[in-house]
């Protein structure tokens, strides 16, 4: 079975594989070389991902402005994945308020596997939960949160300068999605990204949700499927594709084309 074979059948595992077997027998491939990053990158092997970049601009110049790019967002990823298990923190726009900070405290608290404390935590938060208004792909709702609870105030957000931010979905004012050209598109979604009293511009958000490359389902890994875990305390945590409540519909992030927001009110 090719990379590529393996790769349509769901399994991520054979086909980094049978990807690193074909570039060892093709070295200045650079088609292939390429799909092995993109491989490493939805396996959450990043190191091995920025390696291979490298060794990609080498054989081919030509892909220079390429693999900048990705290199770019492997170190923003890598900011993520330490935010998520070491507690580096995010960047921010502006300065948290205290909903976002409640939830970098709740994050802290999971990391710590004080589920309950955590549960608790966010519960006292219920309150202050914005109540967000606006369009999704032309049709109006009420309410807006990613369905992950230690995510649901927010957007993650991956910058082409290797930078990871949390973005308060109250403060987007529009976010619209370009059609995937890449394999990578579908791991890290590139958008245009308005937010209120800050710069606008390109932007690529995570598709899947963070500790996912800890799962053996290659199903997870590849977005292709989206699994909960129930945790003490309430706390739901979302593995595979991220997923949002719109309103009161569940809209997997790979369907979502755009959010057009007006001005949230409290709940």
């Amino acid at each position: 079975m090719t990379a590529k074979e393996a790769f349509e059948a769901g399994n991520l595992t054979g086909a980094i594989d049978a990807c690193g077997q074909e570039v060892k027998a093709n070295p200045t491939d650079s088609g292939k070389r390429a799909f092995l990053c993109e491989l490493l990158a939805f396996a959450g092997n990043l190191e091995r991902a920025d390696k291979n970049l490298e060794a990609l601009a080498n054989v081919d110049p030509e892909t220079m402005v390429a693999v900048m790019l990705f290199r770019h967002l492997i170190r923003a990823a890598q900011s993520r994945e330490q935010f998520h298990t070491e507690g580096r923190l995010p960047e921010f726009l502006t300065e948290p308020g205290p909903l976002v900070q409640a939830y970098l405290r709740a994050s802290i608290l999971v990391r710590e596997g004080e589920f309950t404390q955590a549960g608790e935590l966010l519960e006292e938060q219920s309150e202050s939960f914005p109540v967000i208004r606006g369009t999704c792909d032309g049709e109006p709702f009420e309410g807006l949160r990613d369905l992950d609870d230690l995510c649901a105030p927010i957007l993650e957000v991956l910058t082409s300068t290797g930078k990871y931010y949390w973005v308060p979905l109250e403060q987007i004012e529009e976010l619209s999605f370009d059609p995937p050209e890449t394999l990578r598109d579908l791991l890290w979604r590139p958008a245009r990204l308005n937010v209120a009293h800050g710069p606008d511009g390109v932007v690529y958000i995570p598709a899947i949700y963070p500790g996912t490359r800890n799962n053996e389902d290659d199903r997870l890994k590849l977005g292709r499927a989206t699994d909960w875990t129930n945790r003490e305390g309430g706390l739901v945590q979302g593995v595979g594709q991220r997923s949002f409540l719109v309103g009161d519909k569940d809209v997997p992030i790979l369907e979502l084309k755009e959010l057009t927001i007006g001005e949230p009110s409290s709940s």
